[in-house]
């Protein structure tokens, strides 16, 4: 639902609040305290049928950041906002480490490559 909304932002109308912002909220956030909260049942729980759950919602949280990350259509979106005045001038120094290591999210699943090269990868 919010990778959808930042990918329905056209590209020339991309601010932080319309596309990273969005990223730094549960459940894209790379600290999403469910997950923080699903690997401390998976691991410290005395019961076992709280750490096999735990652990399938954790690999669903995991599976479901990967997806995301995989979406070249909010990869587009962020990229955009990074070549904004905006994004040169406004931002924090936390935003700024968030924005480019969201981009280098994005570029490592190889989204940042041609669409030949992507395929490849």
């Amino acid at each position: 639902e919010n990778l959808d909304s930042i990918a329905s932002v056209p590209l020339n109308q991309v601010t932080f609040d319309n596309t990273v912002a969005k990223l730094m909220t549960p459940p894209n956030y790379k600290t999403n305290p469910a997950v923080a909260a699903v690997k401390f049942l998976q691991h410290c729980s005395t019961d076992a049928s709280i750490r096999e759950h735990a652990s399938k919602a954790g690999k669903a949280l995991s599976a479901s950041r990967v997806e995301g990350r995989m979406r070249k259509d909010v990869y587009e979106r962020v990229k955009a906002f990074s070549n904004t005045p905006e994004a040169q001038t406004s931002l924090n120094d936390y935003q700024q480490h968030f924005l480019k290591a969201s981009l280098e999210d994005f570029e490592r699943a190889g989204l940042a490559l041609l669409s030949e090269d992507g395929e490849i990868l």
